[in-house]
């Protein structure tokens, strides 16, 4: 898929929720389906990932009602407050990592490190899309 489709994708996502889409990764699984980790922002400025499901990669998509990774809400954590910027890889047996972005605080401000969430083996799925991941303890990689 070249960059013009992602952006119809893009865009419809964005037309069918309440928050605006930043960024996204197209993952496709041939003549079966696409999945769209993306980076959703909330009117307070809140970030979270969220995925959509689509047939074909253009139309037709169905996105899950709830983010499947927000910012982890611990105190004085690099990613406390959002994350974003996803990268999602299909790994072998059906599981997934989510590379993402994160920053201590919600809204605006620098990106602080990058982190890696794995899928949760056995967890709840969305059409075949991971829906549970669990944060990778070794990290972050970030700057200061």
């Amino acid at each position: 898929m070249g960059g013009g489709e992602c952006m119809l994708c893009i865009a419809f996502i964005a037309s069918h929720v309440s928050s605006n889409v930043r960024l996204a990764t197209l993952i496709c699984f041939p003549c079966t389906q696409y999945f769209m980790f993306y980076e959703g922002v909330a009117s307070d400025g809140g970030r979270s990932i969220g995925v959509a499901v689509s047939r074909d990669g253009l139309r037709n998509w169905r996105r899950c009602p709830e983010p499947v990774l927000q910012g982890s809400g611990e105190a004085g954590a690099w990613d406390a407050g959002a994350v974003g910027c996803p990268w999602a890889v299909s790994m072998a047996g059906g599981r997934w990592r989510l590379y993402y972005s994160g920053r201590p605080q919600r809204g605006g401000g620098a990106w602080r490190g990058i982190g890696m969430a794995r899928s949760v083996e056995g967890g709840p799925s969305f059409e075949g899309a991971p829906l549970r991941f669990a944060r990778y303890e070794e990290q972050p990689q970030h700057s200061s």
